[in-house]
């Protein structure tokens, strides 16, 4: 358990230095909020992994030196680290600065990434256990048929996920041109008041650019337009001037008005044809706890939430309860907004909907360093493989593109500056059954991990049997 908390403090103190800065900046440059939240982000890694290793050897200490039981140390080992992982991923919805799973260090294995669909990240977590649990065994034990099972088993992922990528690579029956508008607006500019003609000139210019190209569809970042749609917002209306005769529809992002029942605007995808009517809308499922919405409610109270810097208001949301994906002529396209790219649950149930595509719209501005951006796009990655369908991304001041279905980059933009990108997206459509394999892989994780707890229990009370009528039997 020592070993496991001096483990996650390491981890922390390294993955995590992003935090302090990005909620200093957020906050408008206070320095207690970054501090707090960083330190408890540490303090949680160091549970987790202190957990994980105390919980491991219990169940290991269960299972004898020379039993014939032993070949299932590793695989319990794996199941146990998938299980805790699976519980922070549900239990702490909104929460995306504690998803740092170890499945996510394969985002960029285009072959190991390929056994996402058959649960997600915590399949290739549990894989990525199981084999330095072996690795680890022949460095400690110098068991050399450890080492041989562990690289059999990485050969057998990389040429399973090559074949995987063979029967998936296809031509897409229909593609679709579709402009992503990166206008890459600093904080200080899209939520500025005394900016607000500059930042809108910027929009203007670059959806000029976008018509250039003659897209189908012009695609804006989330919370690109920062207050109310309506249909005769004089913003808009510009918008669908410039393209006039054109035929290019725009999926763009404004805030909604609340609703009865609910204060807060929500933040939400429109789809809007070049005349001028409304496809459908998409409003954001999974809020930022602590951001859009409180860490904590108590009696209707909500506690622990972050000040926005520049009016120093809490920015709190509405959620929408259940995800749906946009119908519209360019077929069935599922929106997910920020932070609900990295957990696969939104993602799953608008997949679970015959859609024909999916986008991302982000706003990455708060950070001030690359790693998170970078991480939040191989989350997406993660996402296409799971489900099995292509997802364009446009993250303002993050990265841009489009990935397929097989999670091959297909477009990226890592630049700063302000600029329109053109993707042509394949309607591959998507699996509709990846929640339902995710269900099944860790309803297995219990199962195996139960059989660990129970097993070595019945054998200890046989064995204490055979003790008690020892005499007898000699």
């Amino acid at each position: 358990m020592l070993a496991g908390a001096i483990t996650g403090i390491a981890q922390a103190l390294i993955i995590q230095a992003w935090v302090f800065p990005t909620v200093a900046a957020y906050t408008g440059h206070f320095i207690f909020p970054g501090t707090f939240i960083w330190l408890f982000l540490v303090f949680f890694n160091a549970v987790k992994f202190l957990v994980i290793f105390g919980l491991t050897a219990k169940l290991l200490a269960g299972i004898e030196e020379r039993s014939s039981r032993k070949w299932v140390t590793a695989p319990l080992a794996a199941s146990l680290f998938v299980a805790v992982e699976a519980l922070i991923g549900s239990g702490l919805k909104g929460f995306p600065w504690v998803y740092t799973f170890l499945g996510y260090t394969q985002t960029t294995n285009i072959y190991f990434l390929q056994l996402a669909e058959w649960g997600g990240v915590g399949v290739i977590s549990w894989f990525v256990v199981l084999v330095n649990f072996m690795l680890a065994s022949y460095l400690v034990a110098q068991k050399r048929s450890s080492l041989i099972y562990a690289l059999m088993l990485l050969a057998l992922i990389q040429v399973y996920g090559g074949f995987r990528i063979g029967t998936l690579d296809r031509p897409a029956a229909n593609t679709l041109k579709m402009a992503l508008i990166c206008d890459h607006s600093p904080p200080d500019m899209r939520w500025n008041e005394s900016e607000l003609n500059r930042y809108v000139q910027q929009l203007f210019a670059l959806n000029h650019q976008a018509l250039d190209l003659e897209p189908d569809i012009v695609v804006w970042n989330e919370s690109v337009i920062p207050w109310t749609y309506r249909k005769d917002d004089d913003f808009l209306l510009y918008l669908l001037e410039q393209g006039r005769g054109s035929g290019t529809s725009h999926l763009i992002s404004y805030y909604s008005e609340s609703v009865p029942g609910n204060d807060y605007p929500a933040v939400s995808a429109y789809l809007v044809y070049p005349d001028g009517s409304l496809a459908g809308k998409y409003d954001k499922s999974e809020l930022l706890s602590g951001v859009e919405k409180p860490l904590l409610s108590f009696f209707n109270t909500g506690i622990i939430q972050l000040p926005f810097a520049l009016d120093h208001t809490l920015a709190d949301h509405a959620a929408n309860p259940s995800p749906e994906p946009i119908q519209s002529q360019y077929g069935s396209i599922g929106v997910m907004m920020c932070n609900e790219s990295s957990r696969d649950e939104v993602a799953g149930k608008l997949a679970g909907q015959d859609i024909s595509f999916m986008v991302l719209m982000s706003n990455n501005a708060w950070f001030n360093a690359s790693t998170p951006a970078r991480l939040h796009f191989n989350y997406t990655r993660m996402r296409a493989v799971e489900n099995r369908t292509a997802i364009v991304i446009n993250s303002n001041l993050g990265i841009s593109g489009l990935v397929d279905h097989t999670g091959r980059i297909l477009l990226q933009s890592e630049s700063k500056e302000p600029q329109v990108l053109l993707a042509e997206v394949p309607q591959t459509g998507a699996s509709n059954n990846y929640l339902q394999k995710r269900n099944l892989f860790h309803a297995l994780v219990v199962v195996f991990l139960l059989a660990g707890l129970i097993v070595p229990v019945l054998r200890q009370q046989k064995h204490n049997a055979y003790e008690g009528t020892g005499k007898i039997l000699k």
